[in-house]
């Protein structure tokens, strides 16, 4: 994820982390075709059949409902090998296998809550009087039909997911960047005059900035997508620049295009300058925008607060002038009906006092209450 964004997380709008998270994972799918697309030397066909065969396979084991991971990553380990061969580069069959992992499950939220429920009443009147689920096998049995029912209405892609979230994060991330780095300094200072560089930060400042924009004004044209109501145009030009941050995947990417070339670090350096460049510009534009809403929700707190306490000292001279009258309105709705509920801050329609005068308050609807 690009850093700048979680620098100021806690106060993001949460749209503008779903877009952005959306946004990074079509990111690396669109790379992953470029390299399968136009990094591909030979096509090895008995492989490129036994790919056709492992994805059949997957295909039949999805539609069939089997939830079990077991099956789908012995199958994507042979998937991965006959990618590998087939002269595709292997990362697509990575995507092919999550493509093919159940995301659904057949027990849906209000079945397992029921069941939840009626399981946890078993494991109540399961109880040995010592507090101890070790004594008690009606107990155990129930905790067991417990987590069969939770596995059973997870999806295994979230199952598997949530298993392989701390190896990727703490392991193969770090790993895959630092692999796929390794620039020195002085490069760095040369990429700002190199024309591949050039051509590279140019590519991912502008090149993914309008494209993003673009797709996005679109999709919202034709009718494919609406804009978040938190979520201005001016949200998502902030956003499209932290699209244009490039490290794995744009890394990656560079190594392919030139590998054993002398150009390689210098690709490397510009991916990194234009990353940092594009981090810096979303993160202002972004930490602007964050700064308006705050100013605008003060100003609006403020605003009530004035209008809590005009409504309060009102509420006390009206108060004031039923005790001196000693009368009660005769208008259910009318403010003297509400003194003893004290509720000084939404006032009546109507004010009524004991020498007969009337004053007028507008409502949002003068009409629904008259004296």
């Amino acid at each position: 994820m690009p850093w700048p964004f979680w620098v100021s997380s806690g106060r993001a709008c949460p749209d503008h982390k779903v877009f952005l998270t959306a946004l990074a994972i079509v990111d690396d799918l669109g790379a992953v075709l470029v390299i399968a697309v136009f990094y591909t030397t030979a096509i090895n066909l008995p492989a490129m059949v036994a790919v056709g065969a492992s994805a059949a396979v997957l295909v039949a084991l999805n539609r069939a409902g089997v939830s079990s991971l077991g099956p789908y990553l012995v199958l994507g380990i042979g998937l991965w090998l006959a990618v590998h061969e087939s002269g595709v580069h292997a990362t697509l069959a990575g995507v092919l296998l999550a493509m093919v992992i159940p995301s659904r499950t057949r027990v849906d939220a209000f079945a397992f809550a029921a069941k939840a429920r009626a399981l946890l009443d078993e494991f109540d009147r399961g109880e040995t009087g010592d507090a101890l689920v070790l004594t008690s096998t009606a107990q155990q049995e129930t905790l067991h039909a417990l987590a069969n029912a939770a596995t059973a209405v997870e999806p295994p892609l979230l199952r598997l997911e949530r298993r392989l979230h701390h190896p990727v994060a703490l392991l193969v991330m770090p790993a895959f960047a630092l692999a796929n780095a390794g620039v020195r300094l002085t490069a760095v200072s040369a990429a700002f005059w190199d024309p591949i560089a050039l051509g590279i930060a140019l590519g991912l400042l502008v090149g993914k900035t309008f494209g993003i924009m673009l797709c996005g004004w679109l999709a919202v044209r034709i009718g494919l997508a609406t804009l978040p109501a938190n979520v201005t145009w001016r949200d998502l030009l902030g956003l499209a620049w932290l699209g244009g941050i490039g490290f794995t995947m744009a890394l990656f990417v560079a190594g392919l295009a030139f590998e054993g070339s002398p150009r390689l670090e210098t690709a490397k350096a510009g991916v990194i300058v234009a990353s940092a460049i594009a981090g810096i510009i979303g993160y202002t534009t972004i930490r602007q925008r964050l700064r308006s809403i705050s100013a605008q929700t003060l100003r609006a707190a403020v605003n009530r607060s004035r209008r809590v306490r005009m409504g309060a000292a009102s509420g006390a001279v009206a108060r004031r002038g039923w005790e001196r009258a000693g009368q009660a309105c005769s208008t259910t709705n009318c403010w003297g009906a509400r003194l003893q509920t004290a509720a000084p801050s939404e006032p009546c329609a109507c004010l009524l006092d004991c020498t007969g005068r009337q004053w007028y308050r507008q409502r949002a609807s003068p009409a629904a209450h008259r004296p």
